[in-house]
C-alpha cells in the first residue's frame, strides 16, 4: 500500500515537471518562396506566478543564417488547468536564398531555467526563369491612373449645372434690359407728401369727420394741434410736438415767415382750456379755429419752383420702367458674379482630381 502511494506521489511530480517544462515550437508553412514569409510559434506552460522570458529578436536579425525575423508578434497567455498558463508568441520569418534551413531551438527562460522546443526545417524555394524564351517577359507596366469614380464628380457636376444656369439667367435678364422689356409685374408708387400737402389733407380729413361740431370737443382740439404741431415742426424746424403754447408761440414770433401769430395763439389757448380745464367752446368759434388753422397753412407754405425749374414729371410706365432697369443690372451683377464664382472653384477642384 505504501509503495502505491509512494508511485503516485513521484508519477504526479514527474508529471508535474513536464508539464512546466513543455516547450512547442511550430511553423505554419515548411516551404515558402523567396521573399515569402512564414510564421514560427512558439508556446510554453508555466505555473501561474512565474516569470516567463522569451527571446525578442532586432529586426532583420537571423534566428539563424539566412534566415531573417522580420517581426516578434506579441505575446499572449491563455489559461489552463491545474492552476497552469500558456504563454505563445508568434514571429514572422523570410529568407532571400533558395536552399534548406535548419531552424534551431528556441530557447525560453521559465523561472530563471532555459528551456527549448524541437528544430525544425524550412525550405526556401525560388522561381523558374525561362532565360532561352526571353521574348515570354513583358516589361513592367507604366503609373495607372486610378479608375474613374463619379461620386468624386457628382458635386462638381451639380455645381457647374447651378454656374451655367446663373449665366443663363443673366443672359436672358440682359436681353429684356436691352430690349426694355419689364417682366409682367408692377410696382406701385406711393407719393411722398410735404409738409404742407400732409396739414392740408389732415384738416381736410379732420372737417369730414364731423368732429368739428361734435359733443367731445377734446378729441376735435387734441387732432387740430396735434396736425399744426407736426406741420410747424416740418415747416419751420423746431420741435413743436413737445412745446407747450408759450413756446410755440415765442418760436413763431422769431420766423420770418410767420404770420396770424395772434390766431395761433388762440387756438392753442382755447385748445388748452378744452382739453385740461373741460372748457366748452361755441360750435361757430370751432369752425373758426379750424379755418384759421387751414389759412395759416396756406400762408407759411414754401414757395413753390417756378415751372421752369422743375423737371418734367415722368409717367407711370417710365418709373415702372426705369425701376425694373436697376433691378435687371443689380440681378445681372449678382448673377454673374455668382457663376464667375462657382466657375473658378469647380476648376480647382477638377485641377486637384486630375
Amino acid at each position: 500500500m505504501k509503495r502505491l502511494v509512494l508511485t503516485s506521489i513521484i508519477l504526479s511530480l514527474i508529471t508535474v515537471v513536464s508539464f512546466a517544462q513543455s516547450v512547442t515550437q511550430e511553423i505554419d508553412s515548411i516551404e515558402i518562396f523567396i521573399g515569402g514569409q512564414a510564421h514560427l510559434k512558439v508556446s510554453v506552460q508555466a505555473k501561474k506566478g512565474q516569470k516567463v522570458e522569451m527571446p525578442v529578436f532586432k529586426q532583420n536579425e537571423y534566428i539563424t543564417p539566412g534566415v531573417e525575423v522580420l517581426d516578434n508578434g506579441t505575446e499572449s497567455s491563455v489559461e489552463k488547468d491545474n492552476d497552469y498558463v500558456e504563454i505563445s508568441r508568434e514571429y514572422t520569418l523570410t529568407s532571400f536564398d533558395d536552399t534548406l534551413y535548419y531552424i534551431p531551438p528556441v530557447k525560453v527562460k521559465v523561472a530563471g531555467k532555459i528551456y527549448e522546443g524541437k528544430s525544425l526545417a524550412l525550405k526556401v524555394l525560388t522561381c523558374e526563369v525561362d532565360t532561352v524564351h526571353p521574348e515570354n517577359f513583358f516589361p513592367p507596366y507604366d503609373v495607372q491612373n486610378p479608375p474613374f469614380d463619379l461620386t468624386e464628380w457628382t458635386t462638381l457636376i451639380i455645381l457647374s449645372m447651378v454656374a451655367l444656369l446663373l449665366f443663363l439667367l443673366a443672359t436672358y435678364f440682359y436681353t429684356r434690359l436691352k430690349a426694355n422689356k419689364p417682366l409682367n409685374i408692377k410696382f406701385s408708387f406711393k407719393k411722398k407728401l410735404t409738409p404742407y400737402e400732409q396739414a392740408v389733407k389732415d384738416i381736410n380729413t379732420l372737417k369730414a369727420s364731423g368732429k368739428v361740431h361734435s359733443e367731445n370737443q377734446k378729441d376735435y382740439y387734441s387732432a387740430l394741434t396735434d396736425t399744426l404741431r407736426n406741420y410747424l415742426a416740418s415747416r419751420f424746424g423746431f420741435n413743436a410736438k413737445e412745446m407747450i403754447t408759450t413756446e410755440i408761440i415765442e418760436a413763431l414770433n422769431k420766423q420770418d415767415k410767420a404770420t396770424m401769430i395772434a390766431e395761433m395763439k388762440q387756438l392753442f389757448e382755447t385748445a388748452d382750456l378744452v382739453k385740461f380745464a373741460k372748457f366748452t367752446v361755441p360750435l361757430n368759434e370751432n369752425d373758426m379755429n379750424l379755418v384759421n388753422a387751414l389759412e395759416f397753412v396756406n400762408k407759411t407754405k414754401p414757395e413753390e419752383k417756378k415751372e421752369d425749374d422743375k423737371k418734367p414729371k415722368k409717367t407711370e410706365a417710365e418709373k415702372q420702367m426705369t425701376l425694373w432697369r436697376r433691378i435687371y443690372k443689380v440681378l445681372i451683377t449678382i448673377l454673374v458674379l455668382g457663376g464667375t464664382a462657382l466657375t473658378i472653384f469647380v476648376g480647382w477642384q477638377i485641377l486637384n482630381l486630375l
